[in-house]
């Protein structure tokens, strides 16, 4: 399960542990098909995206790349075409990332900014 690959360090360094029931369901209640591609790289998956657009705005419900395929330019290309979309668009680019994932700082570093948050998590939006 590439979310779990993705992202259980940062889910175990935020609530202790991670726990596979919750998780599927919090994946089945939020996660429409229709919202969700896959990422391919070198004709193999190496993550997923979900992004929720209404009229109001581009909503990345999230973004998981394999590590096996982080730190290779993926997210960076996917990023600048969902950025270049959601201007084309005129529309608020907005997404929630844990605190605890290094992920955040790569948000702001191509023009995000923290507009709030839970405990958890930061919710962001580019500027």
């Amino acid at each position: 399960m590439v979310l779990k690959e993705a992202s259980i360090e940062y889910v175990v360094k935020t609530w202790g542990r991670w726990n596979e029931d919750l998780q599927r369901r919090n994946f089945d209640t939020n996660f429409k098909a229709a919202d969700v591609k896959i990422i391919c790289f070198k004709d193999r998956d190496a993550g997923f995206i979900s992004i929720a657009e209404s009229d109001e705005e581009v909503f990345i419900s999230e973004i998981n790349i394999l590590p096996e395929f982080q730190k290779k330019g993926i997210g960076s290309f996917v990023m600048g075409k969902i950025v270049e979309e959601s201007k084309d668009k005129e529309l608020p680019l907005r997404l929630h990332v844990l605190k605890v994932n290094p992920a955040g700082a790569f948000y702001e570093k191509i023009g995000f900014e923290v507009t709030g948050g839970t405990r958890s998590h930061y919710h962001m939006e580019l500027v």
